[in-house]
């Protein structure tokens, strides 16, 4: 063989990925290795090959554009950093692109334990990382922190996008901080074991999204919105929310944990909503238009809001509350006695139904409406434990269907559960929620596991006869071993 046939690209070839016997890997550092620069390494590579960054420390590119279908891994995102400048902000920009050659060759991604930080796309969108259409993109063991951009501060997604055990914070934007999604082909965004924390925007504090959104095993806290959504603001048709914790995020304006504006439905399992806070209606979640929104096994504990709806505010669509727990809210938080219900604010005209739901200890600094305020238009088998004033205007009342409903007596709940677990409100041993309850969701489906994912019925006033509870919390069972921490992919972390 002639020796000036053996190229770079055929040395390269020698070094094959063990996940694809036909792929290379091209390795990154700063010498002695394949490559100084991705940029080099990408233009070197073939569709299927594996890009590592063998670095300790940051690598410094910036408009990295990736036109195939690549894995790019670094050490771990703990020590290798990707960022467009030696200093933050300075001379920066959009740290990684991702585009399909053209709409006929979609391309698939994988990032892969590497941190990208600081990247700065100005006015543009995706100031770390845009997805372009034709684009799938796979974060795993990612982090993406102190990026800013117009749209989506750490990432805007047109094509499509999972992300599994990472993490985006500390990044900014007008339109999503996190996360800004929007997809003409209604491909869903997947977020799996994440954790999105400490982003700002206008709106949509950690995401704004677009276009389908399913999240599960992960966490949202103290994120930021000046307008809408401290943590999420949808307009999406569908968003799936399972075994979520959503704290301590702010809208200064309505919806401190989520603002939902259009869509279709938004549903909410086995998760905890708590401690968020907003400037006007909607402590915990505000519905502002025509979406279904179904909680099922949710505990929603010590959200407030200086206007109405320390818990919920409903002011439009369908809200179906199903084996869900709402207490330790508050209304009217400034004191200026403008607004009225701790737990749940039901605009006239809105559909809405309780089952098998608590709503207790709940607060209106106006003295008015404690727990509720407007009409259930069905509910059954549920404890409302201070329905207000019949005079006035506003007094929380269930029409319709009304079986095992019951009204103004003590709801008995125990102290807040939850350190390193998904935080619930246990029921004491005197509640009498206790067996009240039905196993079924707001549809009528049957329920075998509380919020927790422990097992019901359980027979908790020793009847003989096992009945679920009220609530999210299912007295006298316990979750399986595995669910005993809440799992968010980063237990082992700092």
């Amino acid at each position: 063989m002639d020796r000036r046939a053996l190229t770079l690209a055929g040395v390269l070839a020698i070094a094959v990925n063990p996940n694809n016997p036909q792929a290379a890997t091209h390795t990154v550092c700063s010498g002695p290795c394949d490559f100084t620069s991705v940029h080099a390494a990408h233009a070197a590579a073939a569709p299927g090959d594996t890009i590592r960054l063998d670095y300790v420390g940051a690598l410094t590119e910036q408009n990295i554009a990736i036109r195939k279908s690549l894995t790019i891994e670094g050490e771990s995102a703990a020590v290798t950093w990707l960022q467009p400048s030696q200093f933050p902000f300075v001379g920066g920009g959009r740290v990684i692109l991702v585009s399909a050659p053209n709409p006929d060759t979609p391309i698939t991604v994988t990032l892969r334990g590497f941190t990208i930080r600081h990247g700065d796309s100005g006015a543009q969108a995706g100031g770390g990382l845009l997805i372009q259409q034709g684009a799938t993109v796979h974060l795993e063991d990612m982090i993406l922190t102190a990026n800013n951009a117009r749209l989506g501060g750490a990432m805007s997604i047109v094509g499509a996008a999972t992300i599994t055990r990472s993490e985006l914070s500390l990044n900014s934007a007008e339109l999503g901080g996190g996360i800004f999604q929007t997809s003409a082909l209604s491909i869903p965004l997947i977020i799996r074991h994440s954790a999105l924390t400490d982003n700002t925007a206008e709106s949509g504090g950690a995401v704004y999204a677009n276009e389908p959104l399913d999240i599960e095993d992960s966490t949202l806290e103290f994120n930021d919105a000046s307008d809408f959504g401290g943590a999420l603001l949808l307009t999406s048709s569908i968003g799936d929310m399972t075994r979520v914790q959503m704290n301590d995020n702010v809208a200064r304006l309505d919806g401190g944990g989520i603002t939902t504006l259009t869509g279709q439905v938004l549903r909410i399992r086995d998760s905890a909503i708590y401690g968020n806070s907003a400037g006007r209606d909607g402590g915990g979640l505000l519905n502002d238009s025509g979406v279904q929104i179904s909680l099922t096994n949710v505990h929603i504990d010590n959200n407030s809001a200086e206007r109405s709806g320390g818990a919920i505010y409903q002011r439009g669509g369908t809200l179906e509350l199903a084996h869900t727990t709402i207490r330790s809210n508050l209304a009217d938080a400034n004191g200026n006695g403008e607004g009225n219900a701790g737990g749940v604010f039901l605009a006239e005209g809105t559909d809405s139904r309780i089952v098998s739901s608590i709503l207790a200890l709940n607060s209106d600094n106006g003295q008015e409406y404690p727990d509720c305020a407007g009409r259930f238009s069905s509910g059954n088998y549920s404890l409302i434990s201070d329905s207000g004033p019949i005079l006035g205007g506003l007094p929380c009342s269930v029409s319709g269907f009304t079986a095992g409903m019951l009204f103004d007596v003590p709801a008995g709940l125990a102290q807040i559960a939850g350190t390193g677990q998904l935080r619930t409100s246990p029921l004491a041993a005197t509640s009498p929620a206790i067996d009240a309850g039905r196993c079924v969701d707001a549809a009528g489906v049957s329920l075998s596991a509380d919020q927790r994912g422990a097992p019901m019925p359980v027979d908790g006033d020793s009847s003989g006869s096992a009945q679920c509870d009220m609530g999210a919390f299912e007295f006298l069972s316990s979750a399986p071993a595995e669910a005993l921490v809440f799992r968010d992919g980063f237990e082992d972390g700092p």
